[in-house]
């Protein structure tokens, strides 16, 4: 992986981690704030949350399959069903005129145009049994279609077409159920070719619904609910159980059904979101630490030796890799400035030791010298040896020279020798009786200056036909 690559790498990964943080932090947060929690929950239709746990009941109660819609025509929808009755009787249209005190009815069987009104304040016989029953010979169902802005109930009753049934009655109509726009479904439907049996048009009141609310000290007001009416075979009259919408049990269950949103959405800002987020998060982190030696690695290309070890987790964590390289060559570069200063502070002093030894210092010079050398001055160091490089060349050169000198005058004396033993025995002591003196003058003289200028001068005392040619 490149430098691009794993500076990308490590970015994507911080920024998923920082978000994960983030993430579980806000989570937490909302969760425990229900204001917050209700900036994210719709507030809840108590309409719907009613109708539903009232169908629920209505179905256990009567067996009677229950079909819960919501339109805002209620009244116009009750006024189609008993225009559409009267349209099979040919009887003339009708005009509904609602009241909130009282309930409506008709029965599309009967070949009149009767409408009931059936008062609901002060009517305590219909509060206690406003039920309607019969010994359907099909499968019993109730549609119920409600009104939240006409605060409405309008409830209809079929009977579905019996397999054996060989013709419809003339005084009945046949209609097929339409399931679209349905809110819930209580029981099963075994046809949707049904007859309509009777029809009902309950004004609500106020409910007060809003008192379902979570922190409401108030109950809602569903005594309206008393005169709902009912629909069930006749073989079920004495399991009948009608639905006791304002029980305590009935309310409690309506406030949770109510809060449901609001509770499912902060268990899962409490629970769910921050457990993905620290999964999420323990997974960025260990990206991250299988990438962070694969990133000391490639930075220890341009670190000095061993400092990719001081990498630590902030560094890999945050800093740029372009500037970090950058730090890396201008350290490599000033250690290596630094090291070839501590080579030549070593080499100075070592050659400044050197210049001690072969100069014959004043006792101020030699302070000097252990001064400089005592310190790690790379300056001091250079000028010391600047000032004492000429003279101690000057003194090499001399000594060199001298060097030179005696390395000749040895050599000349090697062969002066060399010249004077090749002189016969015999002739030693006649011919060369002189020059032999004087060699061996020389020979038991240890001064090289005495001792050439003897066996110079023994070489000259020798007869020429003694002497040796040289070239």
């Amino acid at each position: 992986m490149d430098r691009s690559s794993i500076q990308r790498h490590r970015n994507r990964l911080v920024g998923k981690s920082a978000f994960a943080v983030l993430l579980v932090v806000a989570a937490v947060g909302f969760s425990f704030n229900d204001s917050l929690v209700n900036l994210l929950v719709p507030e809840p239709d108590y309409y719907r949350v009613l109708m539903k746990e009232l169908a629920r009941q209505h179905y256990e109660g009567t067996g009677t399959t229950t079909i819960v819609k919501e339109n805002d025509q209620a009244r116009e929808f009750f006024e189609q069903q008993i225009n559409l009755k009267n349209s099979h009787f040919h009887l003339p249209p009708a005009s509904i005129q609602v009241s909130s005190n009282e309930m409506l009815d008709f029965w599309y069987i009967h070949e009149d145009d009767f409408l009931s009104r059936l008062p609901l304040e002060g009517n305590s016989g219909l509060k206690l049994n406003p039920s309607r029953v019969l010994n359907p010979p099909g499968q019993p169902v109730a549609l119920w279609v409600y009104s939240k802005s006409e605060n409405l109930l309008v409830t209809v009753f079929y009977e579905t077409v019996s397999e054996d049934l060989l013709e419809i009655p003339q005084n009945r109509i046949l209609q097929t159920l339409d399931l679209s726009g349905v809110v819930t479904v209580e029981g099963r439907l075994s046809n949707l070719k049904v007859m309509p049996f009777s029809a009902f048009l309950l004004p609500l009141g106020g409910m007060k619904l809003e008192n379902l609310s979570r922190g409401s000290g108030k109950n809602p007001d569903l005594h309206r609910l008393d005169f709902l009416p009912l629909f069930y075979s006749a073989n079920r009259t004495a399991t009948v159980v009608r639905p006791q919408p304002n029980d305590p049990e009935s309310i409690a269950e309506l406030r949770r059904e109510a809060a449901f949103q609001f509770v499912l959405t902060r268990a899962v800002l409490r629970y769910l979101i921050p457990g993905l987020g620290l999964l999420w998060l323990m997974k960025s982190l260990w990206g991250l630490r299988k990438l962070h030696p694969e990133y000391c690695s490639y930075l220890a290309k341009h670190l000095p030796a061993g400092e990719a070890a001081r990498i630590g987790v902030v560094t890999f964590l945050f800093s740029d890799l372009d500037s970090r390289i950058k730090e890396a060559r201008v350290r490599q570069h000033q250690l290596s400035i630094a090291e070839r200063e501590e080579t030549e502070r070593r080499e100075l002093k070592d050659l400044l030791r050197e210049y001690r030894n072969e100069l014959e210092l004043h006792p101020d010079e030699a302070k000097q010298f252990d001064e400089a050398l005592s310190a790690d001055s790379l300056d001091e160091l250079r000028k010391l040896r600047d000032r004492y490089h000429s003279t101690i060349e000057q003194r090499r050169q001399q000594l060199e020279i001298e060097q030179q000198q005696l390395r000749e005058r040895q050599r000349e004396i090697q062969r002066l020798e060399s010249e004077l033993e090749l002189i016969p025995a015999e002739k030693r002591d006649n011919e060369a009786r002189e020059a032999w003196e004087l060699y061996n003058q020389a020979k038991s003289n240890d001064d090289l200056k005495t001792k050439l200028s003897l066996l110079k001068e023994a070489r000259k005392r020798l007869p020429k036909e003694l002497r040796p040619d040289r070239f």
